[in-house]
């Protein structure tokens, strides 16, 4: 039996032992303008509206239907969350992968898209000077270079060449293993748990990992 019980009809409030819940007592048989019941240890009272008096009570047997509708919604509400599926932890997985690479390669791009973009389009300009045998005005990223460093067409076609090739070599690595680790984490079998995709996520996040200090 509960030690402690209370009921406010007007908010359809029904707390057992400290358990609150929220309950539609229109359809249970309560006494008429009943506001409130309180029972504690084996006794309680009946709290009236207007002027009936309150009554004094010494089983909750009336109240047997609201107290099992407690009981069955406590029980409800206390069964642990489902464990996730296999392709939730997949689909998880492999976006923490992507999310880890992007997080990577925004070490050596730390102003995003538009730092990307600006990057290879000085790279590509760059390439296309040294293909037309750096002959005439330089590219506008070579010459901000050259501005920026005060060096001359030379240095700043190579310095940029040097930065694109070791740029672009983190690059093909980080993909390498974003795509390598996507394939691992398909590869579990059904029964892995979160805790065996996680241990696969963490083998090739380290990997990508040791580019953290080459920016």
């Amino acid at each position: 039996m509960s030690n402690q019980v209370t009921i406010v009809t007007a908010d359809n409030m029904v707390i057992v032992d400290g358990y609150a819940l929220k309950i539609d007592l229109s359809q249970y048989s309560i006494p008429g303008k009943l506001h409130a019941l309180q029972w504690r240890d084996g006794q309680g009272e009946e709290e009236y509206t207007g002027e009936i008096p309150n009554k004094t009570i010494d089983t909750l047997a009336s109240y047997d239907a609201i107290l099992f509708e407690h009981q069955r919604q406590k029980a409800v509400q206390d069964l642990p969350e489902p464990p996730p599926t296999h392709q939730e932890l997949l689909d998880l997985y492999r976006n923490k992968l992507d999310q880890f690479a992007d997080a990577v390669r925004g070490r050596f791009l730390p102003g995003g898209t538009t730092v990307e973009r600006e990057y290879v389009r000085v790279a590509q300009q760059t390439r296309e000077f040294i293909d037309n045998g750096m002959q005439g005005e330089p590219p506008s990223g070579v010459a901000d270079h050259m501005r920026r460093y005060s060096v001359d067409a030379t240095t700043a076609v190579e310095k940029i060449r040097q930065v694109e090739l070791k740029f672009n070599g983190i690059l093909d690595t980080v993909r390498s293993l974003r795509m390598d680790g996507k394939t691992a984490l398909e590869a579990l079998p059904e029964t892995a748990n979160e805790a065996e995709f996680e241990v696969e996520f963490n083998a090739w996040a380290n990997q990508m990992d040791q580019f953290k200090d080459q920016s």
